[in-house]
């Protein structure tokens, strides 16, 4: 194979197998997994192929050693085809193998020192630094030897590289890097170590780390021959960076290296079998946390969901404060000059012999009014009388409410369907402060519905204490939009000019005052649909409950 062949080989790596040790002791104890696999450069760059593509504060890698998804990654690789196990104690490649350990282990010295990097991610990037020099291990150890041993390596690494193997170790890391989907943060260590920071953090380095490994790895190649790394930045401009004052390099204790026996996966028997089995029972494991997870998740999002509506709630409420103000001064200061308006204008209708002139005075008269009735409207909004509540027969609230809208229906060509309830069904609520509200809903829903469509009122009773009126009609509904607004005071969702948009609101406040609610219901088939829910007089109601929501009986 040539030079150029064994760089090419190299970059289309599937990976480089972590040993069978490692495997077993990932599948046996995560908890205690890290001190085997620490040492074994294919198991740390299995963890790190899992890596988030962003850094935290806090190290991701005992998370990535529990979850089962990680043992079930290495399964998929154990048979592939362009996949290297790698004895580290082989004599050809031992001296690269311990140059990686020099590396990790004064990247964590660095870590401990500054406390800024956590010291495990720090010690697994000092160590697959070098990965052009780990994956030219697995396809040709004599050729890396070789090529560690050329004199000429020192004074220009990248050209030695190229002539034994066609690429130098970045260009291979790089393509591994892409080949493996990399994080950008462990790519720019492993591919651009001898670029600036600022130009590596443009390729996604994460600035404290770089500058770390970096650091490492001049240290030792200072102290020893090292692997030639090229670096980016000089000793001195990391330390003060990194805010370290003393860095000495520790004398690693190489003999025996982190694993005696490197075997490769493919020499134990039944080892996809048992990794298969340990993602199994740690997901069986995690189930139990996975579903308190979700509980937890489905409260906080009912609390997101109370609080919301509190929160609307309380600016409604707000609302309504600021307009019970404003309504009680302007009840006070626009009505006493509009009585003087309209007596001024009846007065000089009575002396007026010009017929022009008196329709015009008559308009003053009718606007004054019209004026006085929105005052009146309002008034009755912000600041309803005390209800009076008393037991309230169903049926004839219904039955004044359809009487009172008939005229509207007919003129607008909507079908009214008011089915009373029996004699005997009764609400504890103020006879005058309800019917209003059943009338402001129905109105809506006569003037929602298209011609020729219908509106009417059912009864149902959800809970023994409880009636609802169901206000429906075949029109359309209201839209998203106009759902949001549409109990609030003066918004109509009809043409400026064709409604006061007091309707909704004011049923909303005078069931509100009597103890019951209005709502709109969003239910996703039938006809558009508001709630008016009022209390059951207790004492006077012969309704037989018989599930959760009972009809209430329509006399024949």
């Amino acid at each position: 194979m040539g030079a150029s062949d064994l760089g090419e080989t190299a970059a289309r790596l599937s990976w480089i197998s972590p040993s069978a040790a490692s495997l077993m002791a990932l599948a046996r104890a995560p908890a205690s997994a890290w001190q085997v696999i620490r040492t074994d450069p294919g198991a740390v760059l299995l963890l790190l192929r899992q890596a988030p593509p962003t850094l935290s504060a806090s190290s991701f890698l005992p998370t990535l050693l529990r979850d089962a998804s990680f043992l079930e990654h290495a399964q998929r690789h154990l048979d592939a085809p362009d996949s290297v196990a790698v004895d580290w104690n082989d004599g050809s490649v031992h001296p690269i193998y311990q140059a990686a350990l020099r590396y990790a282990d004064c990247a964590a010295s660095l870590a401990e020192q500054s406390k800024a990097i956590d010291v495990n991610l720090a010690w697994a990037t000092g160590l697959v630094a070098p990965l052009g020099w780990l994956a030219m291990c697995g396809i040709d150890g004599g050729q890396a030897a070789g090529c560690l041993a050329d004199p000429t390596l020192h004074e220009n690494p990248g050209e030695t590289q190229r002539r034994w193997w066609g690429h130098d170790q970045a260009a291979i890391a790089r393509r591994l890097a892409r080949h493996w989907r990399l994080p950008p943060w462990l790519t720019a260590i492993v591919g651009h170590l001898g670029l600036p920071v600022e130009t590596a953090k443009g390729l996604g380095a994460d600035v404290g780390l770089f500058r770390l490994v970096q650091l490492a790895v001049a240290l030792v190649q200072k102290e020893a021959a090292g692997l030639a790394l090229t670096v980016g930045a000089p000793i001195a401009e990391n330390a003060t960076a990194l805010g370290l004052q003393e860095f000495p390099v520790r004398r690693l204790e190489l003999q025996p290296t982190g694993q005696e026996d490197w075997s490769g996966p493919a020499t134990v028997p039944l080892l996809r079998e048992l990794l298969h089995l340990a993602a199994e029972n740690r997901r069986l494991a995690d189930a139990p946390i996975t579903e308190r997870l979700e509980r937890d998740m489905d409260h906080l999002h009912r609390i997101l969901e109370q609080q919301r509506a509190g929160e609307s709630a309380r600016l409604l409420e707000q609302n309504l404060a600021t307009l019970a103000e404003f309504a009680a001064g302007a009840g006070h200061e626009i009505n006493n000059p509009l009585a003087v308006i309209s007596g001024q204008a009846q007065y000089l209708m009575g002396h007026e012999a010009d017929p022009a002139r008196q329709r015009a005075l008559q308009t003053i008269v009718a606007q004054t009014q019209r004026v006085h009735d929105i005052l009146t409207e309002l008034m009755q909004f912000a600041r309803p009388g005390r209800p009076q509540k008393r037991p309230l027969e169903l049926a004839s609230l219904i039955r004044e409410a359809c009487v009172s809208l008939g005229g509207l229906a007919d003129q607008r060509r909507v079908r009214l369907v008011c089915p009373e309830p029996e004699p005997g069904s009764f609400l504890h609520a103020d006879p005058r402060q309800a019917r209003t509200a059943l009338i402001c809903l129905l109105r809506n829903a006569i003037e929602a519905a298209p011609p020729e469509g219908w509106a009417g009122v059912r009864v149902i009773a959800p809970t023994p204490d409880r009636i609802d009126l169901l206000v429906e009609d075949s029109g359309p509904g209201p839209t998203p939009a106009q759902r949001e607004r549409m109990f609030d005071p003066f918004y109509s969702g009809r043409p400026a000019g064709r409604g006061r948009g007091l309707g909704l609101p004011t049923a909303w406040r005078l069931a509100r005052e009597n103890d019951g609610s209005v709502y709109f219901d969003d239910h996703s088939e039938g006809p558009t649909r508001f709630v008016l829910s009022l209390p059951r007089e207790i004492e006077s109601h012969d309704i037989r409950l018989n599930g959760h929501a009972n009809e209430v009986p329509l006399a024949s």
